[in-house]
């Protein structure tokens, strides 16, 4: 069989769909025809200020900096747990996501290397974010005016990120965030 034809996975459609929605948002710097191009930060950072800028906006990229993609990553998902946690009375402990699987995507020869589920798990919060923000019903109308497919993936991620069950609040969560806060 010709590999040209061969038929895109579902995973691959869904990515794509996700890709779409990126780049409805004008405030990114760089392009985005994969996933794989979401594993530096920086786009996903430059959308988490347009959708929430009180949590996002005085972030710097350490440019440089040994590891700054992970630390750039760290302050991302610290940010997102704070605007949660202020604007939607939700607590969610995202130290689940394994910011160094999504890290190393950026050195991943072909998308098939690539294991996108952490990143996809951190995009669940991130549309999370558009589709509670104080914006919303800017960031669903953007979402309602992608075509049919493209919108039933991001339905289906926001509804995954509505049914994802609060953390427990401990002791242990409160001194990881408070190390965290020292760091940046």
């Amino acid at each position: 069989s010709n590999i040209g034809t061969m038929e895109m996975t579902e995973e691959a459609i869904r990515e794509q769909h996700i890709v779409e929605w990126i780049n409805t948002f004008d405030c990114i710097t760089q392009s985005c025809s994969q996933l794989v191009d979401l594993c530096d930060g920086v786009i996903l950072t430059e959308i988490m200020n347009e959708i929430a800028p009180n949590y996002f906006s005085n972030y710097q990229k350490d440019e440089g900096a040994q590891n700054e993609n992970y630390n750039m990553f760290h302050k991302l998902i610290y940010c997102l747990q704070s605007f949660f946690e202020s604007e939607a009375n939700k607590y969610f402990d995202l130290s689940f996501i394994n910011i160094n699987l999504i890290c190393n995507g950026m050195e991943t020869e072909t998308s098939e290397e690539f294991d996108s589920s952490p990143l996809l798990s951190l995009l669940e919060f991130i549309i999370g974010s558009a589709i509670t923000c104080q914006n919303k019903s800017q960031y669903i109308g953007i979402m309602t005016q992608l075509p049919d497919e493209p919108q039933k993936t991001l339905m289906a991620l926001a509804q995954s990120f509505m049914n994802h069950p609060e953390s427990e609040r401990t002791e242990n969560n409160n001194e990881n965030n408070n190390e965290i806060n020292n760091e940046i």
